[in-house]
């Protein structure tokens, strides 16, 4: 008997909800690190409902929204940065609140 015979599809869908998670956890940068979180809590949601585990189905349905919030925030603030660093890093428009310090 094979593994795949032996296990169920929902427990399947666990462990693949568990597989996104921890591959999210491994990533070195935020965006990538907060896809695997919502793609291992949508994962989760479906393991919750389908095995009628309801703390798991409620902590990921909660997760859910914060992640994806987070996760926009990062893009956002990527996407703001490059904007940016596009600009010219000029000092015009600080000029009327210098002076000049003599020595």
């Amino acid at each position: 008997m094979s593994f795949l015979e032996a296990v169920s599809y929902v427990d399947l869908i666990g462990y693949f909800g568990g597989g996104i998670t921890l591959w999210g956890i491994y990533q070195k940068t935020m965006i990538p690190l907060r896809l695997g979180a919502v793609c291992g809590n949508l994962g989760f949601i479906g393991f919750g409902l389908l095995a009628d585990s309801y703390p798991t189905l409620v902590l990921h349905a909660v997760l859910l929204p914060l992640n994806g919030y987070r996760l926009y925030q990062m893009m956002r603030l990527v996407r703001d940065i490059r904007k940016a660093a596009d600009q010219g890093n000029s000092l015009e428009p600080l000029l009327p609140f210098m002076h000049r310090v003599v020595p």
